[in-house]
């Protein structure tokens, strides 16, 4: 079963969630190639390791006089995954070195696959495929004492679905704690559960050699953060029993404990080396981990709320989404009322705008929906987020050039859109401004606006010169008229 979402609105971007997602991706590219390479050459049915087996068998064959320490160390080494590594070739080539090691009889063959063992290990050295598997020095083995691999080994995945899961488990859990706690806590809640995890197996199960990677511990310590800032809201699984599925919804104190326990017993999920009591060990701790640092932290954001009074980021952020809950629910009225109080506290509050935009669509008041689209453009700008500003106008483009805005609001959506670059559709609004308001001040400023447009964006100075003559005449000459002539004399000497 897989947590698929909550009806939550994200005021702004995750920007620890979503450079936390970068270097896993990162590391992933970087690593995987290499690492596929080594494996196909690794495969039973690779040349490289049919000939080292053969060679092996002859090498520890009844007759053979290989010394006892070799024969051991050759026998422990061909029953591993990643046979033949550097060490079973040094001995393969000591063999070849000694031949007295062999029974006479045994030789043409050995010459036969040490002929073809050498071409193989040739075209992998041409090709640059390394000898050991380029992911080991990163992993942490449960025995191992704590070193550097420690801190590396939840950055590292060995497929695309493990990737896939890992990164989108990680956006689910980062972007909604990261909202309400920071980007440090989110940062400590994600690095503290992989070293707790990890941390946890190497004290509790001593000897297992156990090969720790992935970020499951990581992202299991998020879902346990999740669970304490949405303890008693609704998340939505899609899950799979055999041939059947669907899709249900949980409160998250229920919902996301499940979810751990199920996702200890996936194989996938961990690679397949990881299982039974370890795995539920190693996802369980990150878990609890997370549920820890959410709990402190909401104790501390609690105290805050109930001494200080005052509307924090955090309790802004829960009005917004209790309305989006009531607005689901059909109580439309309580919903706008509950946006509109976080908008008092906080007008530039992107979620409540856009909620408070839904509310307006579904009571089909199109021109208090555009205005509110008109401040989402605005105030996305104004915090750097130029792509949800252009999004917005995309949407709402035919909407907002037939709804009723006032001038000065219509004037300022020109400006912003020429800040978006969007040129033509600024000159659009501009000429709106100028045929609804002919002869005031938003005019003028409409005409002087949309001739700089011509004359530098879309160079049509014939175009921007009938503009700006406009604006030596009454009503605009007493305003306008001498940055008018500046711009004229500009576009004459360009001319001349």
């Amino acid at each position: 079963m897989i947590p698929i979402g909550r009806d939550t609105i994200l005021a702004r971007f995750p920007w620890m969630t979503g450079l936390l997602m970068a270097v896993t991706l990162l590391v992933f590219l970087f690593t995987w190639p290499r690492e596929m390479s080594f494996l196909s050459n690794r495969r039973p049915d690779s040349p490289l390791v049919v000939e080292a087996k053969a060679l092996a068998a002859l090498a520890l064959d009844g007759v053979s006089t290989l010394p006892a320490d070799l024969r051991v160390r050759l026998e422990d080494l061909r029953a591993d995954a990643h046979f033949p590594d550097q060490t079973a070739d040094g001995i393969i080539e000591s063999v070849e070195k000694h031949f007295e090691y062999l029974n006479t009889f045994k030789r043409p063959d050995w010459d036969r696959h040490y002929a073809a063992y050498a071409d193989a290990r040739q075209a992998l050295e041409r090709d640059s495929v390394p000898w050991r598997s380029v992911l080991s020095p990163y992993v942490f083995r449960s025995d191992d004492s704590f070193g550097w691999p420690l801190g590396t080994y939840f950055w590292i995945h060995t497929g695309i679905l493990h990737l896939l899961l890992c990164l989108y488990f990680l956006w689910l859990a980062g972007s909604h704690m990261e909202e309400t706690w920071g980007s440090l806590v989110t940062f400590l809640t994600y690095v503290g559960g992989a070293l707790a995890a990890a941390t946890a197996v190497h004290f509790a199960m001593p000897g297992g050699e156990w090969t720790l990677l992935g970020g499951t511990a990581a992202v299991s310590a998020l879902m346990g953060g999740l669970m304490v800032r949405a303890f008693t809201k609704p998340v939505r699984f899609f899950y799979m029993l055999g041939v059947t599925y669907g899709v249900f919804t949980l409160p998250a104190w229920t919902a996301l404990p499940v979810w751990a326990v199920a996702a200890a017993h996936i194989g996938w999920f961990t690679d397949g080396r990881l299982d039974g009591l370890p795995a539920a060990l190693f996802h369980g701790t990150g878990f609890v981990w997370g549920m820890a640092i959410g709990g402190l932290t909401g104790l501390g954001r609690g105290r805050e709320e109930s001494s200080s009074g005052s509307d924090t980021p955090f309790l802004l952020t829960r009005r917004v989404e209790q309305a989006a809950e009531l607005f689901k629910a059909g109580r439309i009225e309580q919903a706008r009322d509950l946006c509109q109080g976080v908008l008092e506290a906080d007008p530039a509050h992107l979620g409540a705008m856009k909620q408070m935009m839904a509310i307006h669509e579904s009571f089909q008041d199109e021109d208090s929906a555009a205005r509110i689209a008109v401040r989402i453009i605005r105030t996305s700008l104004e915090k750097g987020l130029g792509q949800l500003a252009e999004e917005t106008f995309r949407k709402w483009s035919l909407r907002l050039f037939q709804a009723k805005i006032p001038p000065q609001e219509r004037l300022a959506l020109a400006q912003n859109l020429e800040t978006l670059q969007l040129w033509r559709e600024a000159l659009a609004y501009y000429r709106s401004v100028i045929e609804g308001t002919p002869g005031t001040s938003f005019a003028g400023k409409a005409i002087f606006s949309s001739a700089k447009i011509h004359q530098n964006q879309l160079r049509k100075s014939e175009d921007a010169a009938k503009l700006l003559r406009e604006l030596l005449d009454p009503p605009y000459d007493v305003e306008w008229r001498a940055l008018a002539e500046v711009e004229l004399r500009t576009i004459m000497n360009m001319k001349m």
